[in-house]
C-alpha cells in the first residue's frame, strides 16, 4: 500500500470521476469514496491500464492516521465530500432528469455532462443566493 494525501475530487476530459492524491489523478471506478475528505493521509492501492499503462485507477483506500478503536467504539469518519453529499446527488438527478424530459438528452452517453454541469452549478453561485 502507498502513503499519500488526498487533495481533491476532479473528473476527467470525458466526464469520468477522480481523485488527486499527491498531485496525480487516479480513477475511481468501483472504489467507494464515501468519508475521503480533503488533506486526509490514507493508504491506498491502485493499477495501471490504458494502452500505454499511463493512466491510474483508485483500487482500495483507508485512513493513515486512522485513530485506535478504544473501549469497541468505531474511528470517527469525515464527512462525505461536498461533491457526492446526497443533497447535490438528488440535485443533479432532478436536473439530467429535466434534460431527458424536454428532450436535450437523448442517448445514454449524454448523461454525463449534464450530471457534472450540474454538480458544478451549485459551486459558482454564492452560498445564500
Amino acid at each position: 500500500m502507498t502513503t499519500g494525501t488526498f487533495q481533491e475530487f476532479a473528473r476527467s476530459r470525458k466526464g469520468a470521476p477522480q481523485v488527486k492524491i499527491d498531485g496525480k489523478y487516479y480513477y475511481v471506478g468501483k472504489c467507494n469514496v464515501d468519508g475521503l475528505t480533503q488533506g486526509a493521509r490514507i493508504e491506498f492501492s491502485s493499477n495501471t491500464f490504458g494502452d500505454n499503462g499511463t493512466l491510474h485507477g483508485l483500487q482500495t483506500w483507508k485512513l493513515a492516521d486512522a485513530p485506535q478503536k478504544s473501549n469497541g467504539a468505531a474511528p470517527p469518519q469525515g464527512a462525505p465530500a461536498a461533491a457526492f453529499d446526497g443533497d447535490m446527488l438528488r440535485y443533479a438527478s432532478n436536473v439530467v432528469a429535466n434534460a431527458i424530459s424536454a428532450g436535450l438528452i437523448k442517448v445514454p452517453k449524454d448523461i454525463t455532462p449534464w450530471f457534472w454541469a450540474a454538480m458544478d452549478c451549485p459551486k459558482a453561485s454564492p452560498e445564500g443566493e
